[in-house]
């Protein structure tokens, strides 16, 4: 498709093409699909395609799927080889965008096999491996599109520049795995932290300040009460599948623990006080655990620095903004958390495009489908801080991490 009517651009998170003039190629396509079919086969199997593929960037897939699944008729019926696998391809990334991804995964494997018989494909035999990323990658199969992207890159031979869309296909993949890679350390570490900073004082400080039933929550705003007001946005942000959030703020603003301003909430003097015993007792956990940190806090702070203003939600920031410079394992501590919040702040943005909350979305069972794109389009967001590092960036992350005793 060399015309410039078909030019486009990729969404790097999304890896779709968005047509460069959408208007344009639209005014096209109305005319062709509006003239009568060419008699001959292989001109109407052209035509067929054009309209398909025009049909599909401008996300009219309903006529996509006509008139590409006309093309491969054609394509079956007339030959050549590379035409009909060439055809199914492109039929299969319509059933992709569409949703239905175990067909067009099963149109995808069978171009790959057909593919890989048919030498006259040549050089377009790496895009039928791109395009089965592709739709691993929009259905969260990260480790399949890792696969299938890297393999494209191969079979096209060469170095790929910065900002080749393949290349970016491969760097957006293996972010994603890299987010959820280093996710699962966080839950490692911080549960290590918190469980061993609750055997080692916490636990008795918490207990001497009297912190009643339902008090927990403001161990989780412990940054932020201590830097100052903290907005009721921010607070929704950090315990979003708290339900009535609200009523157990005015509860602990009752209590003495809490005053309300407006909007946010403000810690009392007796608040205060606890919370910067507990920040002593995990500043010195972390110091016991972590006495040298320097690799992992470096690339943490890298990440959390040009995670700023990519979450799509009100924790995270917030959380960045209220840390203070304390010893390199409180610091450490901190830069986790603040990982930790992207992730929170995506998800609850990835629940809310599907018009749901985070606690509803919490309810759903893992095959619901809508589960499944809430968990895509999360994995998809929180590796937005990831395609800023080099490759070995990423692996020296996940490695430090996984270095750190828990």
């Amino acid at each position: 498709m060399a015309s410039p009517l078909f030019a486009y651009h990729i969404d790097p998170e999304t890896l779709w093409e968005r047509s460069d003039d959408p208007a344009a190629l639209t005014a096209w396509l109305d005319r062709a699909a509006a003239q009568p079919v060419p008699g001959n086969p292989a001109v109407a199997r052209q035509h067929h395609t054009m309209i398909g593929v025009a049909a599909r960037i401008l996300r009219r897939l309903d006529l996509a799927e006509r008139h590409l699944s006309t093309a491969l008729r054609l394509a079956e019926e007339h030959g050549p080889a590379a035409s009909e696998v060439l055809a199914r391809s492109r039929l299969a990334h319509v059933f992709q965008w569409q949703g239905r991804f175990a067909e067009a995964m099963a149109e995808f494997d069978r171009c790959l096999v057909d593919g890989s018989r048919t030498p006259e494909l040549g050089t377009h035999f790496h895009f039928i491996f791109q395009h089965a990323g592709q739709c691993y990658y929009d259905a969260g199969e990260w480790a399949a599109a890792r696969h299938c992207f890297a393999t494209a890159l191969r079979l096209r031979g060469g170095g790929a520049e910065p900002g080749d869309p393949q290349l970016w296909a491969w760097e957006a993949t293996d972010s994603v795995l890299t987010a959820r890679a280093v996710h699962r350390q966080l839950n490692r570490l911080l549960t290590a932290i918190y469980q061993a900073a609750a055997a080692g004082g916490g636990a008795a400080v918490t207990a001497e300040h009297g912190l009643p039933d339902g008090g927990e929550l403001l161990l989780e705003l412990r940054t932020l009460l201590l830097s100052g007001p903290v907005l009721l946005p921010v607070a929704h942000a950090v315990h979003p599948r708290t339900p009535d959030l609200e009523a157990v703020l005015d509860e602990l603003a009752a209590q003495g623990w809490l005053c309300r301003q407006g909007r946010a909430v403000l810690a009392a003097p007796r608040c205060v006080a606890m919370l910067r015993e507990v920040v002593e007792v995990v500043d010195r956990t972390a110091a016991r655990l972590w006495p040298e940190p320097e690799l992992a806090l470096s690339l943490v702070e890298l990440v959390v620095g040009g995670a700023v203003g990519t979450s799509d939600g009100a924790a995270f920031d917030a959380w960045v903004g209220a840390r203070s410079a304390r010893t390199a394992p409180a610091r450490l501590v901190d830069g986790l958390c603040a990982l930790r919040y992207h992730r929170v702040d995506t998800h609850t943005a990835a629940a809310g495009a599907e018009g749901l909350s985070a606690a509803q979305a919490a309810e759903l069972s893992g095959e619901d489908p809508v589960k499944q794109r809430i968990d895509t389009r999360a994995d998809r967001m929180a590796a937005r801080p990831y395609r800023l590092l080099a490759k070995e960036q990423r692996s020296a992350l996940v490695d430090a991490l996984a270095a750190l005793p828990g």
